[in-house]
């Protein structure tokens, strides 16, 4: 019996062993995984309209198999080096890892005489993630849209150029892209893109005649460089008076948003119906309460002549 005894512990104690040496790769993978912090990806992309107004989307996330954002994260932005004196703003990521930080005015002075320049996302370390830096390198250019007709055609014509410390260049077979701005988005005027030539320009005949505008048929066209991995998006826009004119008719009208002269004749008749229906029943009622109380007094006149 002893001898069995010793035999059946020693098996139970390899067993045990056995399995523990088999759980010690995914017990020490679990707790690397859950102690590991992730290391944070920073992508940038730059907008510039009109050479006015200029903004920035950072998007943070880590990839573990597959790509995840990183939410509620504080992304700040630098022009060149991640320098204080060089800080151009920050901001909290969405729930899709994604910001918008719109630059400040003096950004424009600060690359007014850069051929490239630098914009560099950084990142703090936390509990979660690790400290992260990430950069895109930016040829400064810009677009001077000019519109023209020639006999009867109506032409949009732009000129992209490069900045530099002294003079600008004309930037040859950059693919541009033209449009009308809308309230919402911008309208193709076509599915193709235009190669600037040698002097930097490129043109496209506006051939739509429909297109509305306002009482004066005023509206926006303008150009904008497809290539936005190597400037950027840039877009530039000018006012022009071939579109169609559309009178907002608001007050002529019998609608909602028109003075009170001009209600429709079906509120109209519905208010009416509402009140004549409303004020009714208050009279209805009124009237019946005092044949009760008429015919209340000459049941106790009756019952007095008894």
């Amino acid at each position: 019996m002893n001898f069995n005894n010793t035999a059946q512990n020693k098996f139970i104690k390899s067993l045990i062993a056995a399995i523990l040496f088999l759980l010690i790769p995914f017990v020490y993978g679990y707790s690397q995984d859950s102690t590991e912090k992730k290391k944070p990806l920073l992508s940038i992309t730059y907008y510039n309209v009109n050479s006015d107004s200029f903004f920035v989307k950072v998007s943070s996330g880590y990839k573990d198999e597959k790509f995840f954002p990183i939410e509620y994260q504080n992304v700040k932005l630098y022009l060149n080096e991640a320098d204080k004196n060089n800080f151009l703003g920050d901001v909290m990521t969405d729930p899709k890892g994604e910001g918008i930080i719109h630059l400040p005015q003096k950004f424009k002075g600060m690359i007014d005489s850069l051929s490239t320049f630098d914009l560099v996302a950084e990142t703090d370390a936390d509990v979660k993630y690790k400290a992260a830096i990430g950069s895109t390198t930016i040829e400064n250019a810009f677009l001077d849209v000019q519109i023209r007709i020639v006999d009867t055609t109506k032409m949009i014509r732009v000129y992209v150029y490069k900045k530099g410390a002294k003079v600008k260049s004309p930037i040859k077979g950059v693919e541009m892209s033209f449009f009308v701005k809308r309230m919402v988005g911008l309208f193709p005027l076509s599915d193709k893109t235009i190669s600037t030539d040698s002097a930097g320009m490129a043109e496209m005949e506006y051939a739509i005649t429909d297109m509305p505008g306002d009482s004066l048929g005023a509206i926006l066209v303008g150009a904008k460089i497809a290539d936005a991995d190597t400037y950027g998006n840039i877009f530039s826009m000018k006012e022009t008076f071939w579109g169609a004119k559309t009178f907002n008719n608001y007050e002529s009208v019998r609608a909602l948003w028109a003075p009170a002269d001009r209600v429709p004749v079906w509120l109209i008749v519905l208010a009416l119906g509402i009140i004549i229906t409303v004020w009714g029943t208050i009279l209805f009622i009124i009237y019946q309460v005092y044949r009760i109380f008429r015919l209340g007094q000459q049941e106790i006149k009756r019952e007095a002549n008894l």
